[in-house]
C-alpha cells in the first residue's frame, strides 16, 4: 500500500508542476500563439490522463482496503471486522464438554505499539485458551 500512496504523491506533485508549465505557457509572447496554444493543450490533456489515473488508484486502494477487512467472531457472539488477522502460533483450548480442542493465536492490530492478539478455533470464534 505504501507504493500506491508514494505512486499517488508523485502524480500529486507531476500534475502540480504541469500546471504550473501550462501557466508559463500561456503568458509566452503572442507571436508564437499557435504553438502556445498546441503546448497548453498538450498540458491539459495530459493533467487529464494524470486525474483519471489518480481516480483510478484511489478505487483501487479502496478496493483492496475492502477485499483486507477480515472478521470473526468474539467471545460475546459479536462479529468483529479487522484489518489484519495474522496467523501468530497454535495451541488448544478446553471446549464445554471438557475435550482439548486445537485454536490459532491471530495478531489483529496494535495499541501504541504492542500487538493485540486473540484466540481463534478453526470456526474463528474467539475462544480462551
Amino acid at each position: 500500500m505504501s507504493d500506491i500512496n508514494t505512486l499517488l504523491r508523485e502524480i500529486h506533485s507531476r500534475a502540480d508542476s504541469l500546471a504550473i508549465f501550462a501557466q508559463h505557457a500561456a503568458a509566452l509572447d503572442s507571436t508564437v500563439s499557435t504553438r502556445k496554444s498546441d503546448t497548453v493543450q498538450t498540458v491539459l490533456y495530459s493533467l487529464s490522463v494524470l486525474q483519471t489515473l489518480h481516480t483510478d488508484l484511489l478505487t483501487l486502494l479502496k478496493q483492496e482496503k475492502a477485499e483486507k477487512t477480515e472478521s470473526y467472531t468474539d467471545l460475546n457472539g459479536e462479529i468483529v471486522q479487522v484489518d489484519m488477522l495474522d496467523w501468530l502460533e497454535d495451541g488448544y483450548y478446553t471446549d464445554d464438554e471438557g475435550d482439548r480442542m486445537p485454536c490459532s493465536r491471530y495478531c489483529i492490530g496494535d495499541d501504541d505499539g504492542d500487538g493485540i492478539s486473540v484466540w481463534l478455533n478453526e470456526d474463528m470464534v474467539e475462544v480462551e485458551a
